[in-house]
């Protein structure tokens, strides 16, 4: 047995290979909970295959089979105009006709254990050499020094502040022009309430990484380019700096304490909160989402018994949304909190209709990309009824922010707009109004708004907060949008005026 050992390490590689793509984004913890469920279900099968076969070669190859079956499953789902019964069908029948000529066949699988250990082993081998290479080639980074100044030290009101970043949510104009959505009951909703709506704000960055790690920075990112290269494409620094914000810094040395939600996407979770919220225990996270993906889980894992141990996408993505939303209006602060909630909403995928319930249509994470056909029309009506679920929520949880104190900051913002009309690659061919033009809405105890400007972006909004509650001496940067690639996210290009024309 002990010269067998191929299936140990065709159990862990899936995982390993993910991760090695993804090192940038992901955390290497979360490829934990997958390798040890894989290597347990590979010794339970092992174990089952032994008893029925009485040989270990055999047993060892059905279980490998098993293994390249289970976690090339997604892919051919996705690549193949196939339908998930019949695939699954498919590979049942390849490995119970794998499984009889195995048992029937008399002749030595050494010469086939020799081939799987030595294929294995490269194979692992290679991501193991990938992982340690990009470690290797990884740039030091150097967290900036925070921008903001101590401020007046003796602060004798302290309000709660809420940042609520909503992902992907347009501009009223945007949200009509372009999905033919009515948007101005909410906004309306938000100025009676004494909200001052931007009317005209765009994000400075079309990513999420970037727009908050320059939103909860108060600086833009230009550093990062001359400290790292416009060629360098790692997300790690980002990751960090969202992670170690100066916002969060800056109100923990006055006092306050941070919650935060989860949000189910790696680079937002900040884990180092003082209270971290999360609809389950032990949460789900997008790295491990995407692993599901390649395997029969993609689907079965809407099953109710399997929720026990991991839920559908999109039934877990559901309950992160409705607990932070239901939660954002009951927290008990007993000292100044800031509350962080980056809720991916109205952002694909698509989990609610206009009455909350699970649509037909749910696309992917991914953005609209240029869609075409009926897919066109079928996005558009998903994102509008998205929109306005999520409005009736937004406007539950101010209303309850607001009964309970009148005296909280809220903050409800995008990081960046929609991505109907977006080439990720290139600015010239997408729709940079659309993707560029943001909700950005303020609620400030003292009404003091004066500061505050239609065309106010996110770069600068804890400016004027700073500025305003705590004595702060930061003047406001000049109101600018940067579009980078998602293969190069640090080549930074400043868009002008006519990027903004309507297409």
């Amino acid at each position: 047995m002990l010269k067998i050992f191929h299936p140990w390490l065709l159990a862990i590689f899936p995982t390993l290979f993910l991760f090695q793509h993804n090192m940038d984004q992901a955390n290497f913890s979360e490829t934990i909970v997958p390798v040890i469920i894989t290597i347990v279900g590979t010794a339970i099968l092992w174990g089952l295959l032994l008893l029925l076969m009485k040989d270990a070669d055999k047993s060892a190859v059905l279980t490998s089979l098993f293994l390249v079956l289970f976690f090339s499953f997604g892919h051919i789902y996705t690549l193949v105009q196939i339908s998930y019964g019949t695939l699954l069908c498919t590979q049942g029948v390849l490995f119970l006709i794998a499984f009889y000529v195995c048992l029937k066949m008399k002749q030595s699988f050494q010469g086939v254990r020799s081939f799987l250990n030595v294929s294995s082993t490269v194979l692992v081998a290679l991501s193991v050499f990938n992982c340690v290479w990009f470690l290797y080639s990884a740039k030091e980074f150097k967290s900036p020094q925070s921008v903001v100044d101590n401020g007046q030290k003796d602060v004798l009101q302290k309000p709660d502040i809420y940042y609520i970043v909503v992902d992907g949510y347009a501009r009223q104009d945007v949200l009509k022009d372009l999905y033919h959505y009515d948007n101005s009951p909410f906004v309306s909703f938000l100025e009676d309430n004494g909200f001052f709506v931007a009317q005209k704000s765009r994000s400075n960055y079309p990513q999420t990484y970037l727009s908050l790690a320059s939103s909860l920075n108060l600086t833009y990112l230009n550093h990062l380019r001359v400290q790292l290269g416009k060629s360098y494409r790692s997300r790690t620094p980002l990751k960090r700096m969202i992670y170690e914000n100066s916002v969060a810094y800056f109100l923990k040395k006055h006092g306050y304490k941070l919650t935060a939600f989860s949000s189910g996407y790696s680079g937002t979770e900040l884990t180092n909160a003082d209270s971290y919220l999360a609809a389950n225990r032990y949460p789900i996270s997008e790295f491990q989402r995407v692993l599901m993906n390649v395997t029969p889980l993609v689907r079965v894992s809407h099953a109710p018994l399997l929720n026990l141990v991991a839920e559908g996408n999109h039934v877990a993505h559901r309950k992160r949304i409705l607990y932070t939303l239901d939660k954002l209006g009951h927290l008990e602060n007993e000292s100044p909190t800031f509350v962080f909630a980056h809720i991916v909403c109205p952002h694909p995928p698509f989990v609610f209709d206009s009455e909350g319930k699970i649509p037909p249509h749910t696309f992917a994470l991914k953005d609209g990309h240029r869609k075409q056909g009926e897919d066109v029309a079928v996005y558009i009506k998903s994102y509008r009824e998205q929109v306005n679920f999520l409005n009736g929520k937004l406007q539950q949880a101010v209303t309850q922010i607001l009964q309970k104190s009148r005296e909280a900051i809220i903050m409800i913002q995008a990081d960046h707009g929609p991505s109907l009309q977006i080439d990720s690659n290139d600015y010239k061919a997408a729709n940079c109004t659309e993707k560029f033009s943001i909700l950005n809405a303020y609620y400030f105890p003292n009404k003091k708004y004066e500061n505050l400007y239609p065309e106010i972006s996110p770069v600068n909004s804890f400016r004027v907060v700073f500025h305003e509650y705590f004595s702060t001496e930061l003047k406001l940067l000049p109101d600018k949008s940067y579009f980078a690639s998602w293969a190069y996210p640090y080549d930074f290009i400043e868009l002008s005026e006519e990027n903004f024309e309507k297409k």
